[in-house]
């Protein structure tokens, strides 16, 4: 089980991710942990950045996961 702050820092580490390895890596993370509050900051990441297609596609799944 996870802490509410430990899920807080996660989430907040979502966004500060330039790297689409590691933001495809904290999408499984956050799958794996199901921290659907997590949501939010891909739904952010999609909206907010030209990410390549197959890591917007891998964070539309990871959303539909949580």
């Amino acid at each position: 089980c996870i802490s509410s702050a430990a899920s807080d820092v996660y989430k907040r580490q979502i966004g500060a991710q330039n790297s689409d390895v590691v933001i495809i890596a904290m999408a499984d993370a956050m799958v794996e942990m199901g921290l659907q509050n997590s949501k939010s900051e891909f739904e952010n990441l999609i909206q907010e950045r030209n990410l390549n297609i197959n890591v917007k596609e891998k964070l539309e799944s990871t959303i539909a996961s949580l």
